[in-house]
């Protein structure tokens, strides 16, 4: 047994390590983009860093790094003395719904879906979107992708108008839509209807 050190802190130091580097990597993709929230290209680069095989990495290890550390904090935590026992068991039990809801999250994170439209354009990447501070910061960039995705396949469908609000400029509806051309995905989802 190690005496002297607090050994249960070593996990939340890592965690805290782990959580800065994906904040670093999401605001220097973010910033490649121009930092402009409004603009196309900051969404382009918030998907691609979405894709990259570093970032569901990152994922997953956030994921299995914290029930690693849970196990870890248990083993290293002498449940022989009732205040040590307590604690951790006081811990599980008023922490567990929103641990469990932490590695749900960090695996969802690893597998979520790109965007079902062809966002590699410089007409994209110069298109402005309306943007309220509260969408900003309120609405997941997944959100936003499916209510893009939605108003793009009713404007294909004829009705352009949830195209058109989404866009600062709602004359360029025709634009982006001539851009953001759905592939029907075949090399991504075959389909298994034939």
């Amino acid at each position: 047994e190690l005496q002297g050190h607090n050994w249960s802190a070593v996990p939340n130091f890592c965690c805290a390590a782990v959580v800065l580097s994906t904040q670093i990597l999401f605001v220097s993709k973010a910033l490649k983009g121009g930092g402009d929230v409004c603009l196309g290209s900051f969404y382009a680069r918030e998907w691609e860093a979405e894709e990259s095989k570093f970032y569901r990495g990152l994922a997953i290890f956030m994921g299995v790094f914290t029930l690693v550390s849970i196990v870890f904090t248990m083993m290293m935590t002498r449940f022989d003395h009732s205040e040590h026992g307590e604690v951790i068991l006081a811990f599980l039990f008023y922490r567990s719904g929103p641990l469990f809801v932490l590695v749900v999250n960090a695996f969802c994170l690893a597998s979520r879906q790109p965007p079902q439209f062809d966002y590699d354009s410089e007409e994209f990447e110069n298109m402005r979107f309306k943007r309220s501070y509260r969408d900003v910061f309120l609405q997941p960039i997944s959100d936003f992708t499916a209510q893009l995705e939605k108003a793009l396949l009713y404007a294909h469908a004829g009705n352009k108008e949830p195209l058109r609000d989404m866009l600062e400029d709602p004359d360029q509806a025709d634009l982006l839509l001539e851009v953001c051309a759905f592939d029907m995905i075949e090399e991504r989802r075959p389909s298994t209807f034939k």
